[in-house]
């Protein structure tokens, strides 16, 4: 019942064009994270010269984010979806040393095919 309220929440917002209403995903921390997870991890390799050299800025990551979610950038401006994204990319610069571990050796740390 509550993901139904929350889903025609999120389209009354999308139809009048001025949110208010989270889409369910947003409502769930965890299917959050989830969902968030390979997108982070497929942006910050698929740029990790970037990265590693501090040229990638959060803003670009949320805005990566919000187009693959179909989200306003808006909503992950938000305590809550902002944190969980910045936590994801604080676990990637910590494991990789803020890039200057080997992009390979990196995305092996986070078992990941490397697919680009």
């Amino acid at each position: 019942m509550r993901l139904v309220r929350g889903l025609r929440c999120w389209v009354l917002a999308a139809l009048l064009s001025h949110g208010g209403c989270a889409p369910p995903i947003m409502e769930d921390t965890d299917a959050f994270r989830e969902a968030v997870r390979p997108l982070i991890h497929e942006f910050i390799f698929s740029q990790y010269d970037k990265f590693a050299s501090s040229q990638l800025t959060f803003r670009d990551l949320k805005l990566h984010v919000a187009a693959a979610l179909e989200l306003p950038y808006e909503q992950l401006r938000e305590d809550g979806p902002s944190s969980v994204i910045e936590d994801e990319s604080d676990k990637i610069a910590n494991q990789c040393d803020g890039g200057k571990v080997d992009r390979e050796a990196c995305i092996a740390r986070f078992q990941l095919k490397d697919e680009t």
